[in-house]
This record gives structure tokens, sequence and C-alpha cells, in this order.
């Protein structure tokens, strides 16, 4: 069994051996003694991970998950020769056991998925951006109804980007060791310290969730907490058509130089995908912008584009060069929402006194400044007036920073274009 135990005077410990331990072991100890132990010493008691690696085991876990109320999850992968993640062990916590799903054992995720999209089961994560999309390449959709420690300790005054570890030090007072972060999780069988690191990445989500919860006392905060977390499972990856937007310099090029890098970037996109490479093996990043800009005719040409490899030519140079040339005499040279350049000079001055006024917003409903607007839809607002020479509403913005955040600074803005 997992016995995590804080801070605690041994002396006075009623259990027959002493232990003073600042990060959780595992030990072994009979049951009879777990009796003994002061309330004030055993912190979080857990059976040792259970591990799930048939069907039939993850089937009948399923229907007991499905039943809870909340689920710690976490995920561990591989992602260093594929585009989508390999997923390695996806790790289960409820508020007694911790369970490790062998993902390499098992075939049918169709009972896992229902869990996850069952909307009763709150699923709490830390940081979950990467686990959404483990868990969507395993079972085809997003968990619903999720909360992320994360968001949560941001709006709790806990900080915008801190680690699990980092929280759990801080609110549980337990120091968790991070020394399997880079391990290879698809090997097997998994070492004692890689299975000790999973287990612990999720044993204590649920009590940090829930203090987190009790320092949320602001009924507004908890709203916009829920609804940035409803918005986590909503974000879609960059469609392969849009992916040319992305490039930096893209608004240098011509309309027509522009339909060359469409074309190249969505090749690019798409292969990665159906390949299942890192979208550098396809055409470098770097060399996307010079291909559009000096369009070659040959593959010597394709050859001396900055950072362009020889197994790409090799591989893929002709039909690169099919593209270029087809994109290139395409009669319709128009390109939907062309790119803007940058931002005038004095977009400059407006940009300063947004982020104060942002910062004097922040004080006022005691969050921090970092969680309230990004920097890309800063720079929307900034170009509404270089686009009207007035300050507007961006396209796309809904939620609570439209009315909260966003409304307000377009008003300020204004008012210092019009004194």
């Amino acid at each position: 069994m997992l016995l995590f135990i804080k801070d605690s005077n041994p002396e006075k410990s009623t259990i027959p051996f002493s232990f003073h331990f600042t990060t959780p072991y595992t030990v072994s100890l009979p049951d009879s003694w777990l009796s003994t132990v002061p309330s004030n010493t055993l912190l979080f008691h857990y059976d040792s991970p259970t591990w799930i690696n048939t069907d039939n085991d993850l089937t009948q876990y399923c229907r007991q998950w499905d039943q809870e109320h909340q689920l710690a999850i976490d995920t561990e992968f591989i992602r260093t020769n594929t585009f989508y993640p390999k997923p390695g062990l996806i790790q289960i916590a409820t508020s007694r056991r911790i369970f490790l799903i062998d993902p390499l054992t098992i075939d049918s995720w169709k009972p896992f998925r229902t869990v996850l999209i069952n909307p009763a089961v709150e699923k709490v994560f830390h940081a979950c951006g990467e686990d959404l999309e483990t868990l969507h390449v395993l079972v085809g959709k997003h968990p619903i109804n999720i909360a992320d420690t994360q968001r949560a300790a941001a709006f709790a005054g806990q900080g915008c980007t801190e680690s699990y570890q980092s929280l759990v030090q801080k609110l549980l007072d337990i120091s968790l060791p991070k020394g399997e972060t880079r391990s290879d999780w698809l090997q097997r069988p998994l070492t004692s310290s890689q299975t000790d690191y999973a287990a612990q990445d999720v044993a204590f989500l649920l009590p940090l969730y829930n203090t987190l919860l009790k320092k949320l006392t602001n009924h507004r905060h908890i709203q916009w907490f829920k609804e940035d977390c409803l918005y986590m499972t909503a974000i879609q990856p960059e469609a392969p058509k849009d992916a040319w937007k992305s490039v930096k310099r893209a608004w240098q090029l011509s309309p027509g130089q522009l339909q060359v890098l469409k074309a190249v970037c969505q090749f690019r996109e798409r292969q990665a995908r159906l390949r299942n490479m890192p979208k550098n093996w396809i055409i470098p990043k770097t060399s996307l912008w010079p291909i559009a800009r000096y369009q070659p005719k040959t593959l010597y040409a394709l050859s001396g584009i900055d950072k362009m490899t020889s197994a790409v030519i090799r591989h893929d140079g002709k039909t690169i060069l099919q593209l270029v040339k087809e994109a290139s005499q395409q009669k319709d040279r128009g390109i939907d929402n062309p790119l803007p350049p940058p931002l005038p000079r004095p977009a400059k001055y407006y940009g300063s006194k947004a982020r104060q006024h942002i910062k004097c917003i922040a004080q006022q409903i005691n969050l921090p400044k970092e969680l309230l607007l990004s920097g890309k839809t800063l720079q929307a607002i900034l170009r509404t007036h270089t686009k009207n020479g007035t300050f507007s509403l961006p396209e796309n913005i809904e939620g609570w920073r439209q009315q909260t955040i966003i409304l307000p600074l377009v008003n300020y803005l204004n008012t210092l274009t019009n004194p």
C-alpha cells in the first residue's frame, strides 16, 4: 500500500516504527497497524496501483469509474518521431485507489470512452492540453466535464503556470520527484521508479483540486474557471488549409506566392498526419517561406532552399516541385483573409496603454493579468484600429472575457483616440 506521510512528531507516534518522510514512499505495513497511526501523520492512504492490461479488466473497472463523482487522470506518452503522441501509460485515481492502464495491451477502448464522455463524472487533470490530445488518439473524443488544476490555481491566486509538483508542495506540503519526466514510457517492463512516478502523478490530483476549490471563494471566479475548462475541450487543432497563416513573414509575399505557400503548407500538414511523422520531416518549417518566395523549378534549386534536407528531396522533392508549378499557374491569385503586415508604430503606444489598463482591471477583480488577455487577442484588438480608425471587438471573441475585460478595454482605448 502507499502511505504518504507528512511532517509529524515521530516520538509521539504510536506506530511500531518511526517514519519521517519528506517524499512519498511505497512501504508495506500490516493493516492492523493502520488504526494506530495518528490522524495528523497519515495524510493519504492508497492501495498499491492496480494494473489494467486486458480488455476485460478495463471493461470491469470502467463500470466502477462510471459511477464515480470525480476521477483524476494523467497520461504518459512518447512523441519523438511521430505526429501523434504514442500513449505509454494512462493513470487513473479515485478517492481511494490508483489504476495504471497499459495502452499497449488494450484493443477495445469503447468502455473507457463511455467514462470520458459521461458528464456526471468530473475528470481532473493538470495542464491538460497534451493529455486531451493523447486521449483523443485512443478514444477519438475529448473528455466531457473536465477540471484543470493549473487553471484552478490561477483563479485561486496560486500562479498561472505552476507545475503539479510545485502546487502539491505548496498546498499539500509534499515533495514529489521529477526524475522520470523524460522516460521511455513504451518500454516494457516499466521500472519501479517509473511506476511510482506515474502513480504519484495522479495520487494527489483530487486532494489538490479540492483544496484549490476551497480557495475559490469568489462566485464569479468559479464560473469563469468552469467556462475556461469547457473551452479547453472545445479547442480544435489547426486545419491543414489554414497552416500557411502561421508562417512568419507570410505578409511579405505576393498573392501568387501565397498560393504556393498555401499549397505547400497544406501538403506538409496532411502528409504528417497520413504518415504519422513530425511535420519538419515532411518539409522543414523554415523552408516554407523561401519555397513560396523563390518557387524552385528543379531539384537542384530546391536543394538550395534554407534547411532543406536530402531526405526530403529524395522522398518528396518531385511532388513539391509539382505543387509549386500548379499553384503558381492558378488563374485565381486571390487568397481569402490575406495576412496583415506588422502593426504600425502608433500601435505600440496603444499596446502599452492597453497592458497598463489590463493590469488595473486585474487588480480590481483580484486575478493575475496573464489570465485576462492573451497577446494574440491584444494584437487583434489593435488591428481593429488600424483597419477602421476606431477600436472594436475582434471576431470570434466571446465568453466572460468579452464583457469583463475586452469591452472595457476597447472603450478605454477609444477614449485615448477621442480625448
